[in-house]
């Protein structure tokens, strides 16, 4: 099985043509699928379209009644899934804004079928673009992929922030299991680096592996949700206490 879990906020012009675009792509996917969306405090009507949808793969939704942020709806959806999965399913992470294309979940899922425990969809391997995006947002992402780069020593990856990832359920249980209500403590979008992070501690850098991606910010509808300088400032809190999440095996997360 294949968990495909959507952290949503304010999504409701584009929520049904990502479910669409699942849909069209899922029968590449060879294993099962479904999707985990959370709806953290939409006030736009994005549960209501979501109901609307009537597409072949099966949705679970799960709503938040007022805004969690990020790492919230990213630790509502991991415990849902942990709680239903079982050993051997793969669970994908993607924005729904249509920047995150579903048909690449066929290409993750195979680079996780050798020998990977997480496959991220990275704007910096060869072949990788970032298209849409303004010159500065590009600095700051490559400037932030080269300090965890430096601080961590891990060469196997080089796009940590990137939301677009695949990572084997057996992992992602290890890993809340022993973080629990903890696993994202990083305020704003920094939370994604800080859940990569905390994985490591369960698997090797070797483990890691990354696929091109094309970003496609132009498909975005309205305004970024990404507080530019809070993200930055979130980002540096964070590898400043990363080597205990790798060093210790996670046991100061409790």
């Amino acid at each position: 099985m294949i968990h495909i879990l959507l952290p949503a906020y304010n999504e409701s012009e584009t929520i049904e043509d990502l479910l669409r675009e699942i849909d069209s792509a899922a029968p590449t996917f060879v294993e099962s699928c479904r999707v985990v969306l959370v709806d953290d405090g939409s006030m736009d009507g994005t549960a209501d379209r979501v109901r609307r949808h009537t597409g072949p793969t099966p949705v679970l939704l799960l709503q938040h009644e007022r805004n969690r942020g990020l790492a919230g709806a990213l630790q509502t959806g991991i415990a849902e899934i942990v709680r239903s999965g079982q050993p051997g399913d793969l669970v994908v992470f993607m924005d729904a804004d249509l920047t995150h294309s579903p048909k690449l979940i066929s290409e993750l899922r195979r680079a996780v079928q050798g020998d990977a425990d997480v496959v991220i969809a990275s704007r910096y391997a060869e072949g990788g673009q970032e298209l849409g995006v303004s010159v500065f947002r590009k600095l700051l992402s490559h400037g932030a992929a080269m300090v965890y780069r430096l601080a961590l020593g891990v060469d196997t990856v080089r796009d940590f922030s990137c939301g677009y990832r695949m990572i084997r359920w057996d992992v992602l249980k290890r890993t809340y299991e022993t973080w629990g209500n903890r696993l994202l403590e990083a305020t704003g979008f920094s939370c994604t680096g800080e859940l990569l992070l905390k994985v490591l501690a369960h698997t090797e850098p070797a483990r890691l592996t990354e696929i091109p991606f094309v970003l496609h910010y132009e498909r975005k509808r309205g305004q970024s949700k990404m507080p530019v300088w809070k993200t930055v400032l979130g980002t540096l809190r964070l590898l400043w206490a990363a080597r205990k999440y790798i060093n210790s095996n996670g046991q100061n997360g409790r």
